[in-house]
């Protein structure tokens, strides 16, 4: 799992890439790079840093595009160059240090994660980003302590929020983690993984899970594991009509996943007993 990071470009109102802003090679970086042509964007944002070599967001949105490119050496030598053109960026010192942490740099790393903190103290993203690296390395308590005061220094942060609810989770406290789940969902209610984790966390309650797997499928309607997991709660529930609808689905989109296609075609079977019909063929 990679280190916590930022994939949003920094872009000024005056350089948000829509169509009748000038023909710049920042604005062809931004258009390339919301489209997902990020070799394109990190051209186009070098090109740009060479007209305005004192402006850190080209050299920033350069890093992101070749950080997304999986080119970390490239990523990191333009977050070092945005960080020389401005010390105090919190987004680079964030995604340096992320870069480093997976080279197992860590004394470096949490250099950076300080420097973010410092950089920017009102915003919870240094605090959950620098939280998700201890983690990463089993600090479990430095963690929840990092996301607790992210979550109390922005409220309305829907990662810190993610982040400390999924921690809570893997900790075993259950009725701690849906609560901060449910504020996660409360600040970003399409958020699929704080939907995922909180149905997941409602395994138990087969009333409570379903309407939050149907509001992962309208989402995501490809979820083969969500359409299982709705399948499963509807037999629980003593639905096997509505079981054996979302247990087709499944099967429909399980691909080569022979694991899921197997609990699949069991959890059918079931449900196919329970209505007193063959199953089909």
């Amino acid at each position: 799992m990679q280190g916590a990071r930022t994939a949003t470009l920094l872009v000024l109102a005056s350089c948000g890439g829509p169509a009748g802003l000038p023909d710049t090679p920042y604005n062809r970086g931004v258009a390339a790079y919301d489209a997902g042509r990020f070799p394109e964007a990190g051209r186009e944002f070098r090109r740009a840093a060479e007209i305005a070599p004192s402006d850190p967001r080209p050299l920033f949105n350069a890093g992101l595009s070749y950080d997304r490119l999986g080119e970390a050496r490239m990523a990191e030598k333009f977050y070092r160059e945005a960080l020389r053109v401005s010390p105090d960026h919190a987004e680079a010192h964030v995604n340096l240090a992320a870069l480093l942490a997976d080279r197992s740099l860590d004394d470096e790393a949490a250099t950076h994660y300080a420097a973010a903190r410092e950089s920017d103290p009102a915003s919870a993203f240094p605090l959950v980003a620098e939280g998700a690296f201890h983690e990463r390395r089993g600090r479990l308590a430095d963690a929840e302590r990092l996301y607790r005061e992210a979550a109390a220094k922005e409220p309305a942060h829907a990662p810190a929020w993610y982040r400390f609810g999924t921690l809570l989770a893997r900790a075993g406290r259950a009725d701690e983690a849906r609560k901060a789940l449910d504020e996660a969902l409360a600040k970003a209610p399409e958020d699929l993984a704080a939907l995922r984790a909180r149905a997941a966390l409602a395994e138990a309650d087969p009333q409570t899970a379903i309407p939050l797997w149907k509001r992962i499928l309208l989402l995501d309607e490809s979820d083969a594991a969500a359409w299982h997991a709705l399948g499963r709660a509807s037999l629980a529930v003593g639905d096997p009509e509505r079981a054996a609808q979302a247990l087709w689905q499944a099967r429909d989109r399980c691909g080569a996943d022979r694991e899921r296609a197997a609990g699949v075609a069991e959890d059918l079977r079931k449900a196919y007993e329970a209505l007193g019909s063959a199953l089909p063929k």
